[in-house]
């Protein structure tokens, strides 16, 4: 009996010692499994942070990429509207310097030469210098000789064109010779033809218009 006792208490011990072993164990996976997940969210909540603090410093980066990019936009977009205006305005006194150095060329050429036979070929001269006169077609001095009439009337071609349909393309020319202020002899060399088939062309347009070049002139831009 007495050996019965014991084994029985030996029994008891044990399986006292089992289920000690046996919480140890589950408290030590337990405690492993919170250490785990405790390791999960601080490396989750420092990706996290992590990422936001790199977005934001992208962020950051990007609008002042962005402000930059404005900056020179907005730079570059004052800088055309400038120029844009300038250039009309340059190009615009560039004409007029060049409508000054023929006028002055031609003044000068008929002081110098307005008794003599030369002066033909020394106005014709002249003009070759700021006009294509051997362009059979006549293009280019049109051309140019509306350029000159627009830089010292802006439009007038225009306003001759809508006011007086009836004038030719030839007829509207001579206004614009006239209106730069090109003499008799100068207008009738750019035109081609001689100076009593323009005082014929002059009469005419006169008429068609209701009255002369400059006073058509003086009555739109007075």
């Amino acid at each position: 009996m007495s050996d019965s006792l014991m084994e029985a208490g030996v029994r008891a011990q044990l399986s006292q010692a089992e289920k000690l072993y046996d919480s140890s164990r589950a408290e030590a996976d337990n405690y492993r499994l919170r250490y785990r997940v405790r390791n999960a969210v601080i490396i989750i909540v420092s990706v996290t942070v992590c990422a936001a603090a790199l977005i934001a410093v992208l962020m950051m980066t990007l609008g002042k990429f962005r402000r930059i990019n404005r900056k020179y936009i907005d730079e570059n977009e004052s800088l055309r509207k400038r120029v844009d205006g300038e250039t009309p305005k340059r190009m615009h006194l560039e004409t007029l310097g060049r409508m000054l150095a023929l006028t002055d060329s031609l003044v000068d050429t008929y002081y110098r030469y307005g008794d003599t036979s030369a002066i033909a070929p020394k106005v014709r001269g002249v003009l070759g210098e700021y006009f294509d006169l051997n362009d059979k077609d006549g293009n280019s001095v049109e051309a140019r000789v509306y350029e000159l009439c627009d830089a010292l009337y802006p439009g007038l071609v225009g306003t001759v064109r809508e006011q007086c349909p009836e004038l030719k393309p030839r007829e509207l020319l001579t206004v614009a010779c006239l209106a730069c202020g090109f003499s008799t002899g100068t207008t009738a060399k750019l035109r081609g033809i001689s100076e009593k088939s323009l005082y014929v062309e002059r009469s005419h347009i006169r008429s068609l218009m209701g009255c002369s070049v400059q006073e058509f002139i003086a009555k739109i831009y007075s």
